[in-house]
């Protein structure tokens, strides 16, 4: 749940979306994330699995310098 993620999570909300959003990252951002209405849901790293249960669609947001390491 950095900028990219949230991004996504307030534009689908702000556009009326009504399914799930569901977020993983550290437990400060998910906080954060819940507090400010950009997640419905958040989960761990260590919980990837069961917060990808049911989905159908995921969008995977890492920041460029992590990709490109």
């Amino acid at each position: 749940m950095g900028l990219i993620g949230g991004s996504i999570g307030l534009a689908l909300k702000r556009t009326g979306f009504r399914g799930q959003l569901v977020g993983v990252s550290r437990p400060a951002t998910i906080a954060r994330a819940l507090e400010l209405g950009v997640i419905d849901e958040g989960w761990g790293y260590d919980e990837l699995g069961q917060a990808l249960k049911g989905a159908d669609l995921v969008f995977i947001c890492t920041p460029i310098k992590r990709i490109l390491t």
